[in-house]
């Protein structure tokens, strides 16, 4: 197994975190909207403070998944996996 299919399987838990919280984030969001919309209309005002809240929720789903793989990464590195980076090491590329 080569560098390359190790970094991608330390990667995809962080990734496929992030894709089921967004979705199941976002279903939601579409119930809450609907259960809303039929009780009352919110007008403009209602359009823009769901953009936000998808803006919101897109931007945690992110987040968590990002976090995910730099702690996957730090354990690694703890482990002493040759091509993982320990908290605050620059990897090679941004040495300069």
């Amino acid at each position: 197994m080569d560098g390359l299919e190790r970094r991608f399987k330390r990667r995809v838990s962080g990734e496929e975190n992030r894709y089921a919280s967004w979705v199941h984030l976002m279903r939601c969001i579409d119930h809450c909207i609907s259960s809303i919309a039929i009780r009352k209309p919110t007008g403009p005002w209602g359009a823009a403070m769901i953009l936000l809240l998808w803006f919101y929720v897109t931007g945690f789903a992110f987040l968590v998944g990002g976090e995910i793989n730099a702690q996957i990464e730090h354990a690694a590195a703890r482990h002493g996996h040759p091509e993982a980076k320990a908290p605050g090491e620059k990897a090679v590329s941004e040495e300069k």
